[in-house]
């Protein structure tokens, strides 16, 4: 199980979720440091939980290339619901295990509400309903849409199973921040604490974590290659914290850009002599 928390305002958007992999018979932890994150671009963060593998690819993969024909952020969400109800419909196994769900957070542009790119959240999944995960899946994956109109604060969302007490805790914790000065940095801090106590209390919840931020200055840019950094109030940027605090290896995201390009395989290390080693994997799928 991965919790996923996910925050919009008319400034930025902010993601976190953690990077463990867990044994769907026994809830056990598998892999720490799984990649679960997604960049349509510079416009959305998606993240997901559930299967680490469909169609014979790790899921991250998959949604990679489930997306490389997107022609928009609608688009690119509509691939995903067709996709993942054709690929889960062929898959055999309990309903009860094919629960999935793929969580986004970004911008994108409403044409029935305004001409301008609006922060927006959807939820693709065939087992969430709003008081938690259905028993088993549902045959079909539908995308559940929250967009924030101007003026509207913010809003916020879980995905994995965060306690009804704590989830109210967050809330007010949010409100707060909001109440003084809601930055990008201070939600992405407090999204960290939280995860990362849940991971205390919850071995399926790791407490490898990456953190995706968007901010509205980069949706004004057509091309901007994203940043290994904790959120700022200017760049596209995403954060790999290992689960032991280690800093040797970071990991990153995929991003897929209009025409079928990717960016995948992001590492950055850093050796006993200070030297540092950047690595990306660019080109057409």
């Amino acid at each position: 199980m991965t919790l996923i928390l996910s925050c919009i305002t008319e400034q930025f958007v902010v993601q976190v979720s953690d990077r463990c992999l867990s044994d769907l018979q026994t809830g056990r932890a598998i892999e720490q440091e799984a990649n679960k994150a997604v960049f349509l671009s510079n416009r959305v963060a998606f993240a997901f939980t559930g299967l680490a593998e469909i169609e014979g690819k790790p899921a991250d993969l998959w949604l990679r290339d489930v997306l490389v024909p997107h022609e928009s952020v609608g688009h690119g969400v509509q691939l995903i619901v067709d996709e993942a109800t054709r690929a889960f419909a062929k898959l055999r196994a309990p309903r009860a295990t094919k629960r999935q769900a793929f969580v986004g957070a970004g911008w994108a542009r409403f044409e029935h509400l305004s001409d301008e790119l609006m922060p927006f959240a959807v939820v693709i999944t065939n087992a969430l309903a709003e008081n938690g995960w259905l028993p088993e899946a549902e045959p079909e994956f539908v995308g559940d849409v929250r967009v924030l109109h101007k003026g509207g604060g913010y809003i916020w969302t879980d995905v994995g199973g965060l306690p009804a007490k704590r989830k109210a805790n967050l809330g007010r914790m949010i409100r707060r921040l909001a109440d003084r000065q809601l930055t990008a940095a201070a939600m992405a801090d407090l999204f960290i604490r939280e995860t990362r106590a849940m991971a205390d209390i919850d071995s399926r919840i790791g407490r490898g974590l990456m953190v995706s931020s968007i901010p509205k200055a980069v949706t004004q840019t057509h091309d901007l290659l994203a940043l290994s950094s904790l959120p700022t109030d200017s760049e596209l940027t995403f954060a790999h914290l290992r689960h032991d605090d280690s800093v040797v290896i970071r990991e990153g995201p995929h991003v897929v850009r209009p025409g079928g390009r990717v960016f995948s395989d992001f590492q950055h290390s850093v050796d006993d002599e200070g030297t540092e080693t950047i690595s990306v994997t660019l080109g057409p799928l």
